[in-house]
């Protein structure tokens, strides 16, 4: 009989489904030694891969990259030297005509003297087409001074000007003087007056193509001054505009104008007359300065007939002739600040003394403890302040010992090369002061004169009496501060010098 014996079970694999299911029918295969060993091969070989894999890209983290650059084309270009322009501010102007009517129309009283020079090539004086003052096309409109400079040349030239006019009239006596100076859109005003008798106007000039609208803003001893008409005042092009400063501000002894501008830029100056009863006693001109500082130079103050001016003081009507320190301070915060007087005389000593300034207020600081002489002197404080200085004369019996005053502004320090213009009509001094703690050296030329060198100590000044009506260039004044000052029988004037223009640099430009 055939074995009846049951045969072994069949082994049962279950193998996943696609659904992850196990199915039940499907047979597993017995793990044999070489299905473990080709198992292993690939274990080993993925981790292989991954290794080569991993060096590979360590290897490009590693080698740079190639790389295509193209910078943009461009090239320097050298701006063609441009022609160099100053303005003047024109003659004295008064509130009336020549007949001493019509109060509200300004009208000219004569015309200055304008002298003019420049490091190479012509110079040109031409006068403005318009004016509030009816003197266009007249020498005593504001006059625009061109040095066009060497055709081919590879820079500009250093130009310079100034102006001097003196009166002896029934109606104005004294000496103003000013320098003709580049047009700016933010100008300070540090003096003037509109007290009894003290007439000041503010004249402005356009030398630009376009229409300047200006704002003016005004501080007296308290405080801010608010008026109509402060701003939107149109000044057109190559014309002036004059406003009389009582308009916004009356019966004020201390004033500080700020001129801003927008459109064409401006030259403003203020022009202030003083009458005591019936007699004339001064005019001047009152360049603008730069803004307040927390080191402010003052240099060329000129204190002459000392005694004359006290024999005077206690009269009324003459307070004014005693010389002040006027400081502003346009923030918030009081100061005090230290004033240094350095004398331009080897044989008299530097002293200072402390000032004490309310924000935004006009303070007039009287000096009346100095000798007849020349000074310096530096206003230091913890935060921007202006400051400028008035002197007075009296003359002698031959004018009638009539008196003037002068304001002498802050100046800025000049370059390695200056070039300055003393004016015709008046004794001119240069006064050179140097900050540095160390001496310093400096060339003057005067057209048509040999060149002399002088030294300056540290921290000193010098004076050096110069030719009137000549160009005067200095060499070596870098960081120097400079003022001319002048005088007649009776007249004092003073002006700072200034730097010259900035020069065209090349630029890059690209394409």
């Amino acid at each position: 009989m055939p074995d009846e014996r049951e045969a072994p079970p069949e082994e049962i694999v279950v193998i996943p489904s696609d659904d992850g299911d196990l199915d039940p029918r499907t047979p597993r295969a017995k793990p044999t030694l070489r299905g473990a060993a080709i198992v292993s091969a690939r274990v080993i070989a993925g981790f292989v891969a991954i290794a080569v894999a991993a060096a590979v890209i360590a290897a490009a983290a590693l080698v740079p990259l190639p790389s295509i650059r193209h910078g943009a084309p461009s090239a320097m270009i050298t701006p063609v030297p441009t022609q160099q322009q100053l303005t003047c501010p024109g003659g004295l102007l008064r509130l009336s005509d020549a007949s001493g009517a019509g109060a509200t129309r300004v009208s000219a009283l004569g015309a200055p003297a304008v002298t003019s020079g420049a490091t190479a090539g012509s110079v040109s004086v031409t006068p403005f087409t318009q004016s509030d003052a009816h003197t266009s096309g007249s020498s005593a409109a504001p006059q625009l001074v061109t040095a066009a400079g060497t055709p081919g040349a590879s820079s500009s030239p250093l130009v310079a000007a100034a102006q001097a006019q003196s009166i002896n009239t029934e109606e104005a006596f004294g000496l103003a003087a000013a320098a003709c100076v580049a047009p700016s859109s933010d100008a300070w005003l540090d003096g003037g007056s509109t007290a009894i008798g003290r007439t000041t106007l503010v004249s402005l000039s356009n030398p630009s193509e376009v229409d300047a609208t200006v704002t003016l803003q005004i501080f007296d001893e308290k405080g801010p001054v608010t008026s109509p008409g402060m701003s939107g005042i149109v000044v057109r092009p190559h014309g002036q505009r004059v406003l009389s400063l009582a308009g916004f501000a009356p019966s004020v002894g201390a004033p500080v104008v700020h001129v801003t501008s927008t459109g064409g830029q401006i030259v403003a100056v203020l022009q202030q007359s003083t009458i005591r009863g019936l007699a004339p006693g001064g005019v001047d001109i009152v360049s603008p300065q730069p803004g307040p500082a927390t080191r402010t130079v003052l240099t060329g103050i000129s204190l002459e007939g000392g005694a004359a001016v006290d024999a005077v003081l206690g009269t009324r009507g003459y307070e004014d002739l005693a010389p002040v320190l006027r400081l502003f301070v346009p923030g918030s915060k009081d100061l005090t600040a230290t004033v240094s007087v350095i004398p331009e005389s080897s044989s008299a000593k530097a002293n200072s003394f402390p000032v004490d300034v309310t924000a935004g207020h006009v303070t007039d600081v009287p000096f009346d403890d100095l000798s007849d002489g020349h000074y310096t002197f530096v206003v230091t404080t913890t935060q921007p302040v202006l400051a400028a200085v008035r002197v007075s004369t009296v003359g002698s019996a031959a004018v009638g010992s009539r008196a003037d005053f002068a304001w002498t502004p802050a100046g800025r320090p000049l370059g390695a090369v200056a070039l300055l213009a003393t004016p015709l009509g008046q004794a001119s001094i240069l006064h050179v002061y140097n900050p540095a703690p160390r001496a310093a050296t400096v060339t003057v030329t005067a057209q048509g004169a040999p060149a002399t060198r002088h030294q300056i100590s540290a921290g000193g000044a010098i004076a050096i009496v110069e030719p009137p009506g000549s160009s005067i260039r200095l060499d070596g004044p870098a960081g120097l501060y400079a003022a001319v000052t002048g005088s007649t029988d009776g007249g004092v004037s003073a002006f700072a010098v200034t730097p010259a223009q900035a020069a065209s640099t090349p630029i890059r430009v690209y394409r």
